[in-house]
């Protein structure tokens, strides 16, 4: 059995079709995001759910005609008017927590009617304690609901709580999925995004990186804690410890190249660079498998270059681990270092 997590841009009216043309028979357990942005000035479900919680009435409108169009284009029969309303009437009393997964409430019970399968609450699966999982209960709870059923949908994002609901941080969905996974004694964990699998630089910054074929654990958590936003870390941690392989591939091109997520560690000499502001500025992280000292000297080239064209980094510090470095400066790094290394 294989469970598919799909994100919020294939939770959109015009992508909607992209996700049940890939579903089939072996997937016994889909998990969705709440629906997506449809373009670069579009607000996300839970920023307008957060901004709704603080007494935005407009932002609840802004939600309402997501969820309707959704239903509208694609055909789907379900009574949206009344799912809605009943959403809203439960939003502002039981706390945040709760408003914000109304999102993923929502998207699933409509993505459950489209494909004719049942509608699973992550509420009375996902249980947590007070300050973890109560994972023996979720484990059971999940077995229970999905036992017996070919194929069900849940919400990702949330579960139960004493008093109401809990949300994980942000692209939570992706744990959800992992805990689905692992619960349901998965073969494999689909995670279903908007870019051909773990992309060696970001692909909304660099245009048309290469695709990594495969990646350990170990190097995907690092990637996904150091910037790389294609699969939440905690997602990989979980499925580590079952040793659940993760397909990471691009639900609008289905046969692209992908990422398989296993025990085994990646050949590649370079394998991916990611950054991510902070503080101090940026931090960038060159994951590879060369020695140190190729490493360095590849390094010191590119930024050598870079000075005699006038280009000051403003570099404060240089952090080495097991084929890891990092690089912490006033200036991004992530194009300069991308170029110096993609070649190899």
């Amino acid at each position: 059995m294989t469970t598919a997590k799909f994100g919020g841009t294939a939770v959109t009216p015009r992508n909607l079709h992209c996700l049940k043309e890939i579903i089939g028979q072996k997937h016994g357990c889909v998990v969705v995001s709440a629906i997506g942005k449809e373009s670069a000035d579009d607000v996300k479900v839970t920023d307008l759910l957060k901004a709704y919680y603080r007494g935005d009435e407009k932002a609840w409108q802004a939600v309402e005609c997501k969820y309707k169009r959704l239903a509208l284009v694609n055909g789907i029969d379900e009574d949206v008017e009344k799912l809605l309303f009943d959403a809203k009437k439960r939003s502002l009393c039981n706390g945040a927590d709760y408003c914000l997964s109304l999102g993923e409430e929502l998207a699933a019970k409509l993505v459950a009617s489209f494909l004719k399968v049942p509608y699973i609450e992550a509420e009375k699966c996902i249980v947590f304690g007070k300050n973890s999982l109560d994972v023996k209960r979720t484990f059971c709870n999940l077995q229970n609901s999905f036992g017996g059923v070919p194929m069900a949908v849940m919400g990702g994002f949330y579960g139960g709580c004493e008093g109401g609901r809990k949300v994980f941080s942000r692209g939570g969905g992706d744990v959800t999925g992992s805990i689905c996974a692992v619960a349901l004694h998965s073969t494999l964990y689909e995670n279903w995004t908007d870019v051909n699998g773990v992309c060696v630089a970001n692909p909304h910054l660099v245009q048309m990186p290469k695709t990594i074929s495969s990646l350990s654990y170990r190097e995907m958590y690092l990637l996904a804690k150091n910037g790389a936003q294609v699969l939440h870390p905690t997602a990989v941690r979980i499925a580590q410890r079952c040793a659940i392989s993760i397909r990471v591939a691009n639900y609008l091109n289905p046969c692209a190249r992908d990422t398989l997520v296993s025990n085994c560690p990646s050949k590649e000499a370079f394998l991916a660079v990611t950054e991510k502001p902070n503080g101090k500025g940026f931090l960038t992280t060159l994951l590879h498998r060369m020695p140190l000292g190729k490493v360095f000297d590849i390094l010191h080239r590119a930024l050598d270059n870079n000075r005699f064209n006038g280009v000051d980094e403003g570099i404060t510090s240089v952090l080495t681990d097991k084929n890891v470095v990092q690089v912490q400066s006033q200036q991004s790094l992530l194009r300069t270092l991308y170029d110096a290394f993609c070649t190899l």
